[in-house]
């Protein structure tokens, strides 16, 4: 069981552990204590502290380049209710076994577990998530799938689930910490938190990721959202001019023109662009051969996928491919 699971009010002040590795994500990693330093402001109160740790107590650069002096060595970093892994784009491929085998002794001890960012594949690769929901940004949903297709995985904006905490970055982790701010001090301060740091409430967990489909097109006419959102739901198997037709009741030559009105490109063009977006996140987040990945989006053959994706983005696919694990 826990510390979420308890109804005994936290002992005060609670310390949360924040376990860096290069590449950290600085956003989502300051967000977090942002929320813990901004209750405690709010309550009047020292309500939490927060302990930096690195394997070797060592400075660790993030993603911005700005080094972080951690307060402990990961060997000296006892008596913490919760630690959370926090890493970036190069979480993916993290693999450390000591670091592990230290994230499975702190399960042991009944210490809860979280992850920012791709934090959620070492949690995974100690084997400290089976049988628990974990979440992780989109865009690695497909890279992580493959290597852990019998986890419990959401695309959801955070996940606990007893004593694992899972979160894919960005401002996410504000979230995150506010659940737990309210789990244990109550909505009220959750939500007077939130309003200092100038959210404008609280997502919760089952809230998505991403943006609506409107706000990331800025598309307002239904009948396009629909024939849109039925694009990116067939990449694999490119739907038909026609069948978009039926799909919006446009003609062929209202469709055209309203899509060049709105967007700039014709059905055709627009469709190709979105089937080639999502080949380059396969590309830069996932482990399929590029002949798959051309295949996976509608592309009749590897050549003819990479002269498109060369008109379209001035680079070869093989450039902008992932580097393996």
């Amino acid at each position: 069981m826990g510390i979420l699971m308890t109804e005994a009010p936290p002992r005060v002040p609670f310390r949360v552990g924040f376990f860096i590795v290069p590449d950290f994500p600085m956003l989502a990693f300051t967000a977090a204590i942002e929320a813990l330093r901004v209750a405690n402001w709010v309550s009047g109160r020292t309500l939490y502290e927060w302990v930096l740790i690195s394997e070797d107590g060592g400075p660790v650069i993030p993603s911005s380049s700005i080094a972080m002096h951690p307060h402990a060595a990961m060997s000296d970093a006892g008596g913490l209710p919760i630690v959370f892994f926090c890493a970036g784009v190069g979480g993916s491929k993290y693999v450390n076994r000591r670091v592990f085998a230290w994230l499975r002794r702190l399960a042991r001890n009944k210490v809860t577990l979280g992850s920012i960012g791709t934090g959620t594949y070492a949690l995974a690769r100690a084997g400290l998530l089976k049988g628990y929901r974990c979440t992780l940004h989109w865009e690695e949903i497909e890279r992580f799938s493959r290597e852990f297709p019998d986890l419990l995985l959401t695309t959801n904006l955070f996940e606990v689930d007893r004593d694992r905490m899972t979160c894919p970055g960005g401002t996410a982790s504000l979230d995150m910490m506010f659940f737990l701010i309210q789990k244990q001090h109550g909505r009220d301060l959750a939500w007077d938190t939130a309003e200092e740091l100038l959210q404008h409430g609280v997502r919760s967990a089952r809230d998505p990721q991403r943006m609506s489909l409107q706000f990331r097109t800025r598309v307002t006419d239904p009948r396009l959202l629909v024939v849109i959102e039925a694009m990116e739901n067939n990449v694999e198997d490119p739907l038909s001019l026609q069948r978009l037709c039926e799909i919006s009741g446009l003609s062929l030559r209202h469709l055209q023109r309203r899509f060049r009105q709105v967007l700039g490109r014709s059905p055709k063009s627009f469709y190709r662009q979105l089937r080639l977006q999502s080949a380059r996140k396969m590309l830069m987040h996932g482990t399929r051969s590029i002949l798959d990945v051309a295949v996976a989006n509608g592309f009749v053959s590897g050549s003819h996928f990479a002269r498109r994706y060369s008109a379209e983005y001035g680079r070869r696919p093989r450039e902008d491919r992932a580097p393996q694990p």
